[in-house]
């Protein structure tokens, strides 16, 4: 296999990933075809875009997170509040 087909290879199993929103998994493809081609300007840009997608999925999940806790805190003072009053 010569080192073009190996690194187009690389790149199509990455875009593949990034495709599936595994993300992390694109990310390490993505290092690997860097290694070897570090002038690969379809990879640094899809690179980007894995980062930019990683921070988004994260930012998302904080915030789900976060309304399930506030959601909970709010039931939680409800059920104290109203067992007080007894």
């Amino acid at each position: 296999m010569d080192d073009t087909f190996s690194r187009e290879l690389i790149y199509l199993r990455a875009v593949g990933k990034y495709r599936s929103k595994k993300y992390l998994e694109a990310k390490k493809q993505l290092d690997e075809l860097l290694k070897i081609a570090p002038d690969s300007h379809q990879a640094m840009c899809l690179k980007k875009e894995v980062d930019d997608a990683i921070i988004k999925d994260g930012l998302i999940g904080v915030g789900v997170v976060g309304g399930v806790v506030g959601v909970a805190a709010l039931i939680i003072g409800g059920l104290l509040a109203g067992g007080s009053r007894r």
